[in-house]
């Protein structure tokens, strides 16, 4: 690692200790200055799982209950290994004021001790005996690299080593998508940094602690940032080179010298702390494997020659799993409210004097890697006479690291499974646990689609249909009768239909204004709205919304487009009146139904992120079976 580094590295491998990171010396240091008193009522603390797991480790080994609050997106392995220890782990909001918040809460109830994992100057005092290991097996060493979450680690250690040797440099990394110490430098004054997604999870925290700020201000030479992509080369070098599994909290050092950001010379003795290993093996495989296919796609551009998979419908078709696409699509729900993902509003051009219209979504899944464009044509009348459906879906599938376009499908498939998976998400999560008799308005693909999907959440006795065209009525209550084997019932009117339901699901094209009333409803109706996607369209009466429990897939797209938006536009309700998106409740931060009386209301408008889940997950499927026909743009 010299040769590449620059420098002569040596690596202080934290990854080793008992609970596979540096937490433990602090968490000791602290639980073992507790009175017994203090130690019969149990301890607390908020983390991101390693210093959790430490607090859990001691908390076992001295016979002391430890409640720990982590993000709700911990690496499982981390909340595992806590748990396994005996901790009684909570899972809470991404924001580390909210957790600490939850803290407070939990002491004010059980009578706790707080274990601060960085403010707690015991806390740091266990961290710098790293430091006093550093200088007693390099005495000579000149530059200390340490890793900067909360701030605690490097307080220790600056402390230790400034106090001893002046002259050694240290300089604390932080990952760019997190940098409230980087910022409070440069700002000369503590500030407060935006939290976002990073695959350096343990350093999330978005400001600078009261007691390690001026610390690190008085004994820190340097603080530099790196980025997402440099902490991921850096994971990479460790494992290769190094020969340890380190998480990529522990590398941001590596990345500070491996990027250039940090500058040394070729004799200069620097000693790097690693300061965790607790990644699950399968994270840490799927980076080494995209080094592996990053090393092909470099190849593969060499020479201008990039090749695009193309897919057509019946290929895509043979890969759905509507199983997989119902997961996909509730896991981009909580990427979504977990702040993983960038979605710009759609565009939509309609053809003047017609409902013909091609609507464009596009967004950028940050957990995925990937960014997707789809567009949706509908309402062409006159195609089939031309040999062409009336309504026709493509997307594009683009590599977010290169911008390299990956792949082109038909999105035909993409779009109605999508779709239905959102309804039958809202259905399993916020309908009626004794919901039996389901309500389907409209007989076309999407009609068919929901159906199919809900059945998968849901057991009905009774499905009642109604559609406006009798021929296309009897023909879906023929072929899902035979397909599904349930008891399917057609209606005369909508309103029959509407009052014999518990679920309703309304999948029109939503041209003829409302078509579900208030009146029809009975208390603890769940509805589905799906038809209203575009500005005018609508399938629900707007004073259904104003006793009702309103739920958006994503609210700023709904009040626009949905069914919600004559709600808003009429003044029924107000933005702030909607209760959730489905995301906040997949993920607990609201809760979902709350009595058997109330009436929910899903108002779905479709979200790039359902597209971009389930295309990444058709495409990758695509190159494990062999399908598809690969295109070279350039040449």
């Amino acid at each position: 690692m010299d040769g590449a580094l620059g420098c002569q590295v040596y690596v202080k491998p934290e990854m080793l200790q008992v609970t596979g990171a540096f937490k433990i010396r602090g968490a000791l240091s602290k639980i073992l200055s507790l009175t017994q008193a203090e130690r019969d009522k149990g301890i607390i603390t908020s983390s991101s799982g390693n210093h959790g797991q430490a607090c859990a480790y001691a908390g076992k080994v001295l016979g002391i209950h430890a409640t720990v609050i982590v993000p709700e997106d911990t690496p499982k392995l981390k909340v595992n290994n806590a748990r396994s220890m005996g901790a009684e782990v909570i899972l809470w909001d991404r924001a580390y004021t909210e957790r600490w918040k939850k803290v407070h809460a939990e002491v004010e109830e059980h009578g706790y001790t707080i274990v601060h994992n960085y403010e707690d100057f015991d806390v740091m005092a266990g961290q710098g005996t790293i430091a006093l290991e550093i200088l007693e097996d390099l005495a000579d060493v000149e530059t200390v690299l340490v890793p900067i979450g909360g701030g605690g680690l490097i307080s220790g250690i600056s402390t230790a080593i400034k106090e001893t040797n002046p002259a050694i440099r240290v300089i604390g990394v932080q990952a760019e998508a997190c940098c409230p110490y980087y910022l409070s430098r440069q700002n000369g004054e503590r500030t407060k940094a935006t939290v976002k997604q990073t695959l350096a999870d343990g350093l999330a925290c978005d400001w600078p602690g009261n007691n390690t700020y001026p610390i690190i201000e008085k004994y820190v030479d340097e603080i530099v940032i790196v980025s997402e992509e440099a902490i991921e080369e850096a994971v990479r070098m460790v494992a290769n080179d190094a020969k340890l599994v380190a998480e990529p909290s522990a590398c941001v050092g590596i990345a500070a010298l491996q990027s250039g950001v940090v500058t040394t010379r070729a004799d200069e003795k620097v000693c790097v702390v690693l300061t965790s290993g607790n990644w699950g093996i399968d994270m840490i495989g799927r980076l080494l494997k995209g080094s592996v296919w990053r090393a092909f796609f470099n190849e593969t551009l060499k020479g201008s020659n990039m090749k695009t998979l193309l897919l057509n419908k019946d290929e895509v078709g043979s890969l759905i799993d509507l199983d997989a696409v119902l997961e996909a699509v509730e896991n981009g729900y909580k990427a979504f409210n977990s702040g993983k993902v960038v979605q710009p509003d759609f565009m939509s051009i309609e053809l003047p004097g017609s409902h013909a219209c091609i609507d464009f979504k596009g967004g950028l899944d940050l957990a995925g890697g990937y960014i997707t464009i789809k567009s949706s044509a509908g309402g062409y009348k006159g195609n089939p006479e031309l040999g062409l459906p009336t309504g026709m879906n493509t997307v594009m599938l683009f590599e977010a690291s290169t911008g390299a376009l990956r792949c082109v499908m038909d999105g035909t498939w993409i779009t109605g499974c999508r779709t239905a998976a959102a309804g039958a998400i809202s259905v399993k999560y916020l309908a009626r646990e004794d919901a039996k008799t389901l309500c389907i308005i409209g007989a076309g693909n999407q009609a068919r689609r929901q159906l199919r999907a809900i059945i998968r959440v849901r057991d009905f006795s009774e499905v009642v249909v109604w559609n406006a065209s009798p021929g296309a009525l009897d023909e879906y209550v023929r072929e899902m009768s035979a397909e599904t084997g349930l008891d399917i019932r057609k209606c005369e009117t909508a309103e029959e239909a509407v009052r014999a339901a518990d679920v309703v699901v309304t999948t029109t094209r939503a041209h003829r204004g409302p078509i579900v009333q208030k009146a029809w409803l009975k208390p603890g109706t769940h509805i589905v709205a799906i038809g209203s996607d575009m500005p005018g369209k609508q399938e629900l009466g707007a004073d259904i919304f104003k006793e009702a429990k309103v739920v958006n897939d994503a609210v700023e797209l709904c009040i626009k487009y949905g069914d919600t938006q004559h709600a808003v536009n009429e003044g029924i309700i107000t933005p702030e009146e909607i209760h959730a998106e489905i995301g906040e409740i997949l993920l607990g931060k609201k809760a979902g139904r709350e009595s058997q009386e109330e009436i929910t209301i899903f108002d779905s408008v479709g979200m790039a992120i359902q597209d971009t889940v389930t295309v990444a997950m058709l495409y990758e499927a695509a190159l494990d079976k062999g399908l598809g026909t690969p295109y070279e743009f350039f040449k």
